[in-house]
């Protein structure tokens, strides 16, 4: 374990926003409220509506979600650095920071066993306990959440969005599709896409905001618009490709899913006597309550359903303030009251509980935190701004992809990764017929999902933003590679032909004896980005060689490898 030195001060490193930023603390009496752009911790005085502390981690850190253990203290992940913080709340002050995995995203506290779980995106789940040893289980990569009821163990998955239920096997559990009647005699249906968050209510059901995106032919949930660009909505409410939806999980089976009309649905919360559920919609700026009876009745006002837009809350003295911001956090206290993190500006909004008999609502209160003034990239905020209905995070949530196959007048095209340095592999798009940063917005955010055509300063920002992003790092693994053999067998197979160079890729178009010609990508993270190739043919990489109707015929000289040979090429791939 590591422990972190002398923090210095932190600057803003716009981080793609992550969701699930405050954790209550010490009966109801603290929150502290995790900010992963400045590399910042809040601890918040919830009874005094006050910032106690301002906790300043090292450049990189990104701090997201946390817990409160047995001992008076806060435990939240650095996805940044792969740590564990603990925070004191006693003196609002940071105690340590402990590596635990590559990239820790969710974290739970085991009462049963005084122990800390750690979901990582890298594959890990994590057992530290107070005393004893760490152990780790490999589940696979995206882990998102982690939560624990009577000691009985549920994950999340990210781009996946399924639920895992971990003992001594390991149980899947699918969140829903639906389907909608039949346009032009086509069925459209929606599969789960993207887990944002997943929490627990107090009687141990497991809820999760996440997506649905379109499978069926985009075309056919066109109405009256030209052929020549394939729009991701008509009208904005009924017919975005991606919707948002809240789903109800007990130990076997979803209970129940609705539509919840949140754009970028990046965190949940269920009161304390699991009466009433909140969402944030951090493409929307929307804070939706609603009762949890609604949610089991499958009570849905669908993507365009009734949105409680928050009031503009007023500042610690009582003065009036501005509008929430971006959300992307949200949490009750053990009292009824609604806390709410803004990312932008940096800001904790409490909602005070209702008072029984009052005939006027409480007015809301504005706690300013550190930034709460400054201007932001207005790239960052385009690309997480909703327009119709639809963000470019949707579809490239932490500015990666959802793992989704689109379906374009009948061609399949997978969604590809923004992150990894995108400045350097124009042209863009599967086709490479996008040559600039521009031209790419003009066709995807004007074009498809009707935004305003962005000025020439904000597509720089845009750029910038994205090409900061860095591709995923692998999952880690059991027995280490030979990456000494793996590369052998990767420049035998002729792949280092097109896949050469720091990016892996060579940025041309090429037909691999698919009948077409299609950009060469980069092979960094690859092993994070199934299914594989254009059409998401290949569900694995083992697939892709072995299936010669998958990744084209020409695709490398693989029947020159032996099966030795080949294991070490997947290997090697999966270490990229």
């Amino acid at each position: 374990m590591e422990r972190s030195g002398t923090a210095s001060r932190s600057t803003r490193n716009t981080a793609p926003l992550l969701g699930g930023t405050i954790t209550t603390a010490g009966g109801g009496d603290f929150a502290v409220v995790s900010d992963a752009e400045r590399d910042l911790l809040y601890v918040v005085n919830v009874r005094t509506r006050s910032l106690r502390s301002t906790i300043r981690l090292p450049t990189g850190s990104q701090p997201t979600r946390g817990v409160e253990d047995n001992l008076g203290q806060v435990r939240v992940a650095l996805r940044g650095t792969g740590q564990i913080a603990t925070i004191a709340i006693s003196s609002g002050s940071l105690v340590r920071t402990d590596s635990v995995c590559p990239e820790p995203r969710g974290v739970a506290w085991d009462s049963t066993k005084a122990t800390l779980l750690v979901a990582c995106a890298s594959g890990e789940l994590v057992s530290v306990p107070n005393t004893g040893s760490t152990t780790v289980r490999r589940l696979g990569a995206e882990l998102r959440d982690v939560l624990v009821h009577n000691g009985k163990i549920r994950v999340s998955t990210f781009r996946s969005a399924q639920l895992l239920d971990v003992a001594e096997t390991v149980t899947p559990l699918a969140l829903p599709r639906i389907s909608l009647p039949p346009v032009r005699g086509t069925e459209t249906s929606f599969d789960p896409a993207v887990a944002w968050r997943t929490v627990s209510t107090p009687n141990g059901l497991s809820v999760t905001v996440h997506q649905r995106a379109v499978t069926g032919d985009i075309d056919t949930i066109r109405t009256g618009l030209p052929p020549v660009v394939v729009p991701y909505y008509t009208n904005p409410c009924d017919n975005a490709v991606v919707r948002s939806a809240v789903s109800v999980a007990d130990a076997t089976s979803v209970l129940s899913s609705i539509e919840t009309s949140a754009v970028l649905p990046v965190d949940v919360a269920i009161s304390p006597d699991g009466s009433e559920l909140a969402i944030v919609g951090a493409g929307d700026s929307s804070l939706t309550r609603m009762p949890v009876g609604n949610v089991m009745a499958g009570i849905s006002g669908g993507i365009c359903g009734p949105i409680a837009r928050i009031p503009a809350p007023a500042d610690a003295l009582g003065r009036p303030g501005d509008a929430l911001g971006q959300p992307v956090g949200v949490a009750y206290v053990s009292n009824g009251e609604l806390l709410v993190h803004s990312r932008s500006p940096a800001r904790l909004t409490l909602f005070p509980a209702p008072v029984t008999g009052a005939t006027t609502k409480p007015t809301p209160i504005a706690i300013e935190l550190e930034g709460s003034t400054e201007s932001e990239a207005p790239g960052f905020r385009l690309f997480h701004t909703s327009t119709r209905g639809i963000a470019c995070a949707s579809c490239h949530p932490e500015g990666q992809e959802d793992g989704h196959v689109w379906t374009f007048f009948g061609q399949k095209r997978r969604t590809q990764p923004l992150s990894g340095g995108i400045a350097a592999m124009a042209p863009f798009h599967w086709k490479g017929d996008l040559g600039t940063m521009g031209e790419l917005v003009d066709d995807t955010f004007v074009a498809r999902m009707g935004g305003a055509r962005p000025s020439p300063e904000v597509v720089a920002s845009l750029g910038s933003f994205l090409d900061r992003i860095p591709s995923l790092p692998p999952p880690t693994r059991d027995t280490p590679v030979d990456m000494t053999k793996g590369r052998a067998a990767f420049d035998k197979a002729g792949c280092n032909t097109c896949h050469g160079g720091p990016l892996l890729t060579n940025g041309a178009s090429t037909d691999v004896g698919t009948g077409d010609a299609f950009q060469v990508p980069s092979l960094k993270g690859v092993s994070r980005r199934a299914p594989f190739m254009h059409d998401g043919c290949a569900t694995n990489m083992e697939e892709r060689f072995k299936n010669p109707d998958c990744g084209g015929k020409t695709h490398g000289n693989v029947s020159a490898l032996d099966p030795i040979e080949l294991s070490d090429l997947t290997d090697f791939l999966s270490q990229l």
